[in-house]
């Protein structure tokens, strides 16, 4: 598809100012600073180009003086004084301000470079908070991969194109000032300087603006290919090395690594290379104008010299400031599908995040669902038209053959997955239509012990009391793990409680997860506890003592399992099994009722 140069340019301003909407108040009061800071930069830039007129002048010609607004003093101290020491004073006054010149831009920079990591910062916190914030299905229907790279990758590309947006904004304010002091020294030299240069750039930019954008959607694509090639090789290193597969692991990330590099390399040749053509093309012209007024203009050397000084100086000026100015901008275009991956994240709604606790903020008596059919796609419903209920102090066992859809079943019941048809009712008020309950209020009394326990990098103490780590109440986690039938191993351990686990849990076992996993459901001391075979890892007699101690919860405490053994249904006084005559899920009393 071809691109249409001037639609994607003002894209990308659209893509800037959407961005700078999520960036806060106080943030925006900065830049009025650094804003100041860049005026008075080039403000300051214009003042040391003009006082290389001057100051050539002296050189040439003291006299001179007595015509410059400001400087007819040093004239008069010329007639006292020693030719030679005015020169040392007009110096020292030219070499002040270009010191005071360049520290403005010194602070500029320092300015620039830090308001953008504020504003990355800025942005790197809302899309890690609206990503956190979204419903479990977008999580399902999303590549983790593609997350990661946005979080890590995009929002560094952006950051850098808001720093190369800073730096535009400043190089254009420089290379302004002094084009209006060039155009009031020499307005047809000016001219036709500037012209000729503008004209390189733009031709240079109608060559690479599309291939920068195309190049900008391959880095992104790259990015999120060689994250999934990480984690997937990282997950499954265990059957790498058994089938020996590493080559093709490696050929994989080659591939993608190689090619991301030319598109990067690729496109930093592109910003950079029309520097040398107008460098070179200033050079010439500079020489040509020298050569024109030494020969037609009767003044010689009293009128080439300080033209040529001040117009050399200005092009050591402004050349960086237009070149800095077309790289900005390519940077930017180069990272056009990385800003518009943030975008596309930022500017999705923030939901409720805020977490109530376990504890007494709802008094649970029941859970209905009432003719919930849930499927992911509309085309495919994996429950259809389920009925059923679950009064407070249930123990309920759920049962059913691989893929019936016993773990989406629990998902609908800890709300995290919305039923596209059905209610879902918690104390007989609808959960996605009444306020009482919140999803939040009942979500936080719900306790759930996957099959795969996620475990971090810390100590036992610290994975047992996950959700409040901060204060971690040391005697509350020895009793949650003597229920969970793993305290005795844990205290065999050399750290005890303040064994570090590894990542993942590297170190433990699975049946050694799983006990810390539901020993951290029981530290939560939440009123409703939800197993997804969390027991399927451990042996017949661990297993026997874990049902026997949650069986023995105090009678408000309702718990869930999906079991793999029919034994675990013993102590369970209603069971939810799937009826493979009906496709549905069905609930009775006890496993006779299933045979009959």
């Amino acid at each position: 598809m071809v691109v249409n140069k001037l639609a994607k340019d003002a894209d990308t301003v659209g893509q800037l100012k959407t961005l700078w909407q999520y960036v806060s108040p106080n943030t925006k009061k900065v830049f009025l600073l650094i804003l100041l800071v860049m005026i008075s930069s080039a403000l300051m830039e214009l003042v040391s180009l003009g006082s290389i007129v001057p100051f050539l002048g002296i050189l040439t010609n003291p006299s001179e003086l007595q015509y410059y607004f400001g400087l007819h003093y040093l004239y008069n101290l010329s007639e006292r004084d020693d030719h030679n020491n005015i020169v040392l004073y007009a110096a020292v006054i030219f070499i002040v301000l270009s010191l005071v010149s360049a520290a403005l831009r010194l602070i500029n920079l320092w300015l620039n470079t830090h308001f953008s990591a504020r504003i990355g910062s800025e942005l790197s916190l809302r899309c890690y908070k609206v990503i956190l914030s979204q419903p479990y299905q977008q999580f399902i229907n999303q590549r983790s991969s593609s997350i990661i790279s946005i979080l890590l990758k995009s929002i560094d590309r952006t950051t850098t194109s808001m720093l190369a947006l800073l730096n535009i904004v400043s190089s254009f304010l420089v290379s302004s000032f002094i084009i209006v002091g060039l155009l009031l020294y020499n307005y047809s030299v000016t001219v036709s300087i500037i012209f000729s240069v503008l004209i390189s750039y733009l031709l240079s930019w109608r060559y690479v603006r599309s291939r920068l954008v195309k190049n900008s959607s391959l880095v992104e694509e790259l990015a999120i290919v060689q994250l999934k090639i990480i984690q997937e090789s990282f997950g499954g290193i265990r059957d790498i090395i058994l089938a020996n597969t590493f080559g093709i692991y490696f050929k994989k990330f080659e591939l993608s690594d190689v090619e991301s590099r030319k598109v990067l390399a690729e496109n930093l040749f592109l910003s950079a290379f029309p520097r040398y053509t107008v460098e070179t093309l200033a050079f010439i012209s500079l020489i040509a104008i020298g050569t024109h007024f030494s020969i037609h203009d009767g003044d010689g050397a009293r009128t080439v010299i300080p033209l040529l000084g001040i117009f050399a100086l200005g092009s050591q000026k402004i050349l960086p400031s237009f070149q800095q100015i077309y790289t900005g901008w390519s940077i930017i275009s180069g990272y056009y599908s990385s800003i518009q991956s943030v975008i596309d994240i930022i500017t999705l709604p923030v939901l409720s995040t805020e977490y109530h606790g376990c504890g007494k903020k709802l008094d649970f008596d029941r859970l209905e669902l009432i003719d919930v059919s849930f499927g992911f796609t509309n085309d495919k419903y994996i429950l259809n038209g389920v009925d059923l209920r679950i009064d407070k102090g249930d123990k309920v066992g759920v049962i059913g053959p691989t893929g019936c859809g016993k773990s989406t079943l629990i998902d609908v019941i800890l709300a995290l997955l919305k039923p596209q048809y059905g209610r879902v009712c918690v104390n007989g008020f609808n959960l996605y239509e009444s306020n009482e309950p919140s999803l939040n209020d009942y979500r936080s009394i719900v306790a759930h012990v996957p099959q795969d326990i996620f475990l971090f990098d810390d100590t036992i103490a610290a994975n047992i009391a996950i959700n409040m780590i901060d204060n971690i109440d040391i005697e509350k986690v020895i009793v949650a793990a003597k229920r969970a039938q793993i305290h005795d191993l844990i205290i065999s351990l050399p750290n005890g409680y303040n064994t570090v686990i590894g990542e993942r849990g590297i170190f433990l076992s699975g049946g050694q997860k799983q006990r810390i996993g539901i020993a951290r459901a029981l530290y939560q001391n939440c009123s409703f506890i939800v197993l997804d075979e969390a027991t399927s890892a451990l042996d017949t007699a661990t297993e026997s003592a874990i049902i026997e101690t949650l069986s023995g919860l105090d009678a408000s405490v309702t718990t869930i399992m999906i079991a793999h053994r029919l034994t675990t249904l013993k102590y369970c006084n209603k069971i939810i099994y799937y009826d493979q005559t009906t496709g549905r899920f069905l609930q009775v009393k006890s496993l006779s009722d299933i045979t009959n």
